[in-house]
């Protein structure tokens, strides 16, 4: 096998050597030629000295067949006659090798003659309609008599080159304005050539400030016609990420014409995607009382754009400098309903300079300023820079492009992205997602006076649609399974589009009573809640949700509960205001109750205080300023106290009572006033695992008697007196803490008498790393360093 692969490279690298070669159209006879004709790419090769260049004059060949690089006929209508006549220029010349026609002296009267430098072979300029010979020869036996000096046999001309000589560029173009910041890259890539016609790959890739980007994949075919005109026939796929996620593809084809001072294009965009979701979906309250849902969709549009562009200036100077200016429209549209169409009148300024130093001959800036216009995206400018570097074949030339060369290695101009609508579907039935109740029959109340009568006398689902005052007249008391929200998710029933319903109303109230009162199964979501005895009570019920509320200004608590078998408070923000009151006041919360991701800030109190905790989950909740503990509670005998914060309370960070079940991981208490964990009474059983005590005032972790359970994998740094510290340790284990850089022990005990103590370590501390007293438990693998004493478990 890889014989055979070594065969097909060679035979590969063979082919490319021919196809080069076949490139190199000079031979021994004609190598000395100060200009020669390609008919693959029709042009003039012209042989300066230093390098080689093409120039594109119109040509026209001789009456008579002659073989490739010897004489032809040019005609050059793009460039005045120099000063010192050269190849290509005037307005008939002749390319050939000597004989006794041609040579140094000019055949008709007034003819110029070569400058120094074209050295013989050498060739002159014959009167306009003559036509020529090969060698001396008549055109009817150009063979007929020998040459001056050995010539090649003759050859057929290669119809095409898969090498064109027209040089390959790179683009970096930077664009500002709206709707976005772009960063762009372009490749241009001449791949076949063929007279007056060069085929090339046009490769584009943007990306913008909005996360959105683009690819496009183009090919052109661009003629020279013998009148002068360029045309160039283009198409491109294109696919694009927009900023909402979503991928489009689209076909375009554009028709180009140009000339040296004028230019205009047409293209048209055809999409290959649907309508697809942005995400921005709407919710609102329909004529019946129902909350339906509209999803916003993104579609791109099918259209077309046309410019003409002049020629404003061509002032030279150093950079050899020009003025475009361009005028024209755009149109896009979809044949769907609920999108607005897009079109307007557009215009653009460029400026360009040319053959930049250090980048060599074809090399360009450009740079503009364009306006466009329409009702759905308003006024937009737009400042552009583009700066072109070529490379590959031809791109060292050592002299500049001519106006007809720049003209044919232009850039393609086109719609830089798929242009894209948004619109809402037709309405959907809205599910509220928290309860995935059928958002029906929905109440509004919007008068403090008659609310609680309103609430009564409404069915399931109640909106809160302006702020108001209870006064003396509340509380609200919701009824079983009813739902009453001012700002909440709901969803579509058949597409499932997520989207937000409503405003946060203000509910408040005066001290006397509380502001809202739950019922079983009851849910109290989105609301501005304030004031009020308690902002939220409820007695003996189960099953409730209390989320996404912003709760102030209770006189006794933000939230009092007694006797719940169950309920969910998540997501809520309580503020204190009362002067004695708590966050959350709870005074048994049992079952499968969830507490999680709520924020606890200045009471004067506790910010939260619970008198027995024995289920479910209070996980991700922060407590911050308050008055005396950050959460308290007396009795926990079951569930997850897990990835709490608490910091800067004036007392315990975390205070806890009796400890016979549950797990409590992954909490942190940093400068609280006392202790970061104060454990009043005994640890019988559970998890004390992987929590966090720093700068506080008092201990890391104050234990007030361990009898049982777990405490591992815990650290005390920094604290104001002990790492940790016992009172009793009598059972238990106790092993991999961490206790460095505390003010006082490192571990204190005031009493080991039973328990596992291990593989704990104490570093750094100022006094004692352990300062035990009693040994009647088990201690192994404990570390210590750096501590004022006793860096070894005594």
């Amino acid at each position: 096998m890889k014989p055979l692969l070594g065969v097909v490279a060679a035979s590969l690298l063979a082919l490319l050597a021919n196809a080069v070669s076949a490139q190199q159209w000079q031979s021994a006879g004609v190598s000395k030629m100060t200009a020669a004709y390609d008919p693959g790419s029709g042009a003039v090769l012209v042989d300066t000295g230093a390098g080689q260049r093409l120039v594109d004059p119109q040509v026209v060949q001789a009456s008579v067949y002659q073989p490739p690089g010897r004489a032809y006929a040019i005609e050059d209508r793009f460039s005045a006659t120099p000063s010192v006549a050269q190849p290509g220029y005037g307005s008939a010349a002749v390319v050939a090798p000597p004989g006794t026609v041609y040579g140094a002296t000019p055949v008709y009267a007034g003819a110029p003659t070569y400058a120094p430098g074209m050295a013989a072979p050498n060739a002159g300029f014959a009167a306009p309609g003559y036509t020529p010979g090969y060698n001396g020869c008549a055109p009817v036996d150009p063979y007929g008599c020998g040459p001056v000096y050995g010539q090649p046999a003759p050859y057929a001309a290669p119809s095409a080159s898969l090498f064109p000589s027209r040089p390959a560029h790179a683009e970096i173009e930077g664009r500002m304005g709206d709707p976005a910041e772009v960063l762009q890259g372009n490749l241009m890539l001449p791949f076949w050539q063929q007279q007056n016609v060069f085929w090339f790959l046009d490769l584009r890739g943007q990306y913008d400030d909005e996360r959105a980007g683009e690819g496009n994949f183009g090919v052109a075919r661009r003629e020279l016609l013998s009148s002068g005109m360029i045309t160039t026939l283009y198409a491109f796929y294109d696919i694009r990420h927009s900023a909402y996620n979503n991928n489009f593809q689209q076909g375009m084809v554009g028709f180009e014409m140009m000339t040296l001072d004028w230019e205009y294009r047409v293209n048209g965009y055809l999409p290959f995607s649907g309508a697809q979701a942005t995400g921005l979906n709407v919710a609102t309250l329909d004529v019946n009382n129902n909350i339906v849902v509209q999803q916003g969709l993104e579609r791109a549009y099918f259209g077309m754009d046309a410019e003409y562009g002049f020629l404003l200036s061509r002032p030279g100077g150093q950079y050899d400098s020009e003025y475009r200016v361009f005028l024209g429209g755009y149109w896009f549209d979809t044949d769907k309903a609920g999108y607005s169409t897009i079109a307007g009148p557009r215009a653009r300024i460029e400026g360009r300079c040319f053959d930049l130093p250090y980048l060599g001959s074809g090399s360009r800036f450009t740079y503009g300023l364009s306006y466009q216009w329409d009702d759905v995206r308003d006024s937009q400018w737009i400042a552009s820079a583009n700066l072109r570097i070529p490379f590959g074949a031809g791109s060292r030339a050592a002299t500049k492009l001519s106006l007809i060369e720049r003209r044919m290695l232009s850039a393609l101009r086109r719609d830089e992205a798929i242009v894209t609508g948004s619109a809402l579907s037709t309405s959907e039935q809205a599910i509220i997602s928290s309860t995935g109740a059928v958002a029906t029959n929905v109440a509004t109340i919007d008068a403090g006076a008659t609310a609680a009568a309103d609430v009564a006398a409404a069915g399931d689902i109640v909106v809160v649609a302006n702020n108001i005052n209870l006064g003396a007249t509340g509380p609200i008391a919701l009824n079983a399974n009813q739902f009453i929200g001012g700002r909440f998710q709901v969803h579509g029933q058949d597409t499932g589009a997520v989207a937000t319903f409503g405003q946060q109303r203000t509910v408040s109230g005066n001290a006397g009573a509380d502001v809202l009162q739950l019922g079983n199964n009851a849910t109290i979501t989105g609301l501005r809640i304030s004031g009020g005895d308690a902002g939220i009570g409820g007695d003996n019920v189960t099953g409730f949700k209390i989320t996404n509320n912003h709760i102030s200004g209770g006189a006794g608590a933000g939230v009092r509960l007694q006797n719940i078998s169950g309920g969910d408070i998540v997501g809520n923000t309580f503020v204190g205001g009362g002067t004695t009151g708590n966050g959350l006041i709870a005074a048994t919360l049992l079952g499968l109750s969830d507490v999680r991701d709520n924020s606890f800030t200045g009471f004067a109190s506790d910010g939260v205080r619970i008198t027995t905790y024995n289920g479910g989950v209070f996980s991700g909740n922060s407590a911050s300023g308050n008055g005396d503990d950050g959460f308290q509670i007396s009795t926990y005998a079951g569930g997850n106290l897990t990835g709490n914060t608490s910091h800067n309370n004036g007392n315990d960070g975390f205070e806890v009572g009796t400890v016979n079940g549950g797990v409590i991981s992954g909490n942190t208490a940093e400068a609280n006033g006392d202790a970061g964990f104060d454990f009043i009474n005994a640890v019988t059983s559970g998890s004390i695992t992987g929590n966090l005590a720093a700068g506080n005032t008092d201990s890391g972790f104050d234990f007030d008697d361990v009898t049982g359970g777990l405490i591992r994998q815990n650290t005390a740094r920094t604290n104001g007196v002990d790492g940790f510290q016992f009172a009793t340790l009598t059972g238990g284990g106790i092993g991999f803490n961490t206790a460095e850089a505390n003010a006082d022990d490192g571990f204190q005990i005031d009493s080991f008498t039973g328990g596992v103590f291990s593989d704990n370590t104490a570093s750094d501390n100022t006094d004692d790393g352990y300062d035990v007293t009693g040994a009647g438990g088990t201690a192994a693998g404990n570390t210590g360093s750096g501590n004022g004493a006793n860096n070894v478990f005594p």
